[in-house]
This record gives structure tokens, sequence and C-alpha cells, in this order.
């Protein structure tokens, strides 16, 4: 599996307590960051170890120049792409991502996902019970129940509207059922009825009538993203705080692989950093990272620091400054 850590080579890990489906399943099985480089070939494969193909997913492709974010899913099947970056609505293009497998995913010759000589990143997120599910469903005229399979309550739901131009819309479990982000913007978190000012459950997420994510015969696209603050595969949560250096966002005992960090009630960019693509030991480099609303290419910090101290592993941003927002995805131990 190419989850390299900055602190050694992973290894399986399994979990219980999110149901049998998913017990014996470690976070290798489950999830994988992957680079290459291009080569304008008509036919590459990625291969990773995550059964999408039988078991569905979602892949999520940015080159690391200048390029668009592409999320691939296998309800909405392949070649077609939404972008975080954008507002626009559902593209179809045949010859980017072109299969998913049982142990990755293909793609052909298109200039977003395959130019000769440009390197690419895909995050790659299979459905499983605690983990991660994908889910389509048509609005109506007013709110709406919508039934999921994560069989956990979510700590992270992304909603897009996908035919028509239209915002991304974020529901986090830190800043509740009232609070609206857009994964297409810095803005902050907006006070919004979206939700109906309704938390999800363990097998629902109820939506309200704005067109973001319930608009009356359109097909909408779900994400829903582990358990707030569990010790298996994710920690959901926030922080509040206003000093720059080592301020410590998660403590759960467990080394990230990958996070994604936003202010919550001002604005600023939703940065994302991973361990394959590099996030170094404290001051000893330039951490990479990009933007999820942004087509920038990818830029470089001594930004971030995965801790893996006896007595702290977890995360701390060494220039956060204010209350912010995380998606953190564990690493193998």
């Amino acid at each position: 599996m190419p989850l390299l850590s900055t602190f050694g080579a992973a290894s399986a890990r399994s979990f219980g307590g999110i149901g049998a489906a998913a017990s014996s399943l470690s976070i290798g099985d489950l999830f994988s960051t992957d680079i290459w480089t291009g080569d304008g070939s008509s036919s590459k494969s990625i291969s990773n170890g995550l059964n999408l193909s039988g078991e569905g997913g979602l892949v999520w492709i940015k080159s690391r120049s200048s390029g668009k974010h592409l999320w691939f899913d296998t309800v909405r099947g392949t070649g077609k792409y939404i972008q975080s970056n954008s507002s626009a609505s559902q593209v179809n293009a045949s010859n980017t991502l072109s299969s998913f497998n049982s142990d990755g995913f293909t793609i052909g010759a298109n200039a977003d996902v395959n130019s000769n000589g440009t390197n690419y990143v895909a995050w790659s997120f299979r459905k499983a019970p605690g983990f991660f599910d994908v889910v389509q469903y048509t609005g109506t005229s007013g709110s709406q129940t919508v039934s999921h399979n994560l069989g956990v309550v979510p700590g992270m739901i992304i909603i897009r509207n996908y035919g028509i131009s239209e915002n991304w819309a974020v529901y986090h479990s830190g800043t509740g059922n009232t609070k609206v982000g857009l994964l297409n913007s810095a803005n902050q978190f907006g006070t919004q009825n979206w939700w109906n000012n309704t938390s999800p459950t363990t097998t629902t997420f109820t939506v309200n009538s704005d067109r973001a994510v319930n608009d009356a015969g359109a097909n909408h696209i779900a994400y829903l993203f582990g358990a707030a603050n569990s010790d298996t595969y994710y920690n959901i949560g926030m922080k509040f705080g206003t000093t720059y250096n080592y301020n410590v966002m998660n403590s759960t005992g467990v080394t990230p692989q990958w996070v994604m960090i936003k202010h919550h009630d001002s604005s600023d960019n939703w940065y994302i950093a991973d361990s394959v693509r590099g996030v170094f030991p404290d001051g000893q480099g330039n951490d990479k990272f990009l933007n999820a609303n942004e087509t920038n290419a990818e830029d470089s910090d001594d930004k971030i620091d995965f801790t893996d101290g006896s007595s702290t592993k977890g995360f701390r941003h060494r220039k956060f400054n204010g209350n912010g927002i995380y998606m953190a995805i564990n690493a193998e131990s």
C-alpha cells in the first residue's frame, strides 16, 4: 500500500466495534494517497489495493501544478467529474477516470489526469461502515430525510447538486446543524437552515429546501465521512485557539496520514496535507499542501507536524491562528 509515513512504513491495522462488515478492515483497505507522473497514455492503471469496483467509493484527483480538483465516484459512474474548486455542473469526459477496479482505478489521456510529465495526486475513499459512504438522492420541494449506510453518526457530510452551477455544502459535527460551509469557497461557515436544524444519525441525514442540498427534481450526491472523534479511522473535530506556534489541534493517540483544515469563523482556504506528498518533522522541511477550493499549484511551507511522540500523537499546525475545524484520517500503525 502507498501509505508512506514520515515516521516509518505502515502495517496492517484492524478495528472492531463499527459493524461486522468493517471489523476486519484496516485503514489501508479503505483509504489511499497515490502520486504519479503523467505519460499521456490512453490507459494508465493506479493500483492501491482498494476494491472500488466491488465496494464503491470516491477518487479525488488533483494536478500538483495548477489544475482542477476532480471528484469521481462509483454512484455517478466513470468519466463524470465535479470540481471542489468550482460551482460548475458535472462534466462528462470519457478519457479521464475510465474504470474503477478491484485494486484501484484506471485513467485515460486527458490532461487533467495524465498530461505527459505532470505530477498528480489522488485520494481514494472506499465505501465501508464506519468509514465512508456515497449516497445519491433526488431533491424535493421541502425538507427531506435521506438514508445512508455509514452505520455511525457522520463527522462530516459534503453535498453537491451536480446538474447545475451550485455551491458545495459542508456539514461538520464541530459547527453543528445550524452552520454550513462551502467547499468551493474560502468563506467562513454561515448560519443557514440547510440541515433543517437536525443533526444526522447513524442511518439518516436531513436537508431543507435550499437548492444546494434539496433542489426539487434535481440529482444530489452526498459524501459521508467517518465518526467524529473516533479512534478507529478518523478524528473529526474543531479547535479553539489564538496562538500560532505548536497549536495542538488533535491529540488522539494516533498519528494521521491526511488532514483537511479550515478556519470556520473567518475567510480561509480548505488546506490539505498528507504524508505521501510530504509532511516533515518539526522544522525539518517545507510541508506540501493543496487547497480544496482552489486550482493553485501545490505550495510548501513549514506549517504542520504529524506528531508521533511518546506522550502526544496527532497533529499540530505551526501557523494556525483562530478557530478551526478539521478532518484527519489516521495512519496505520
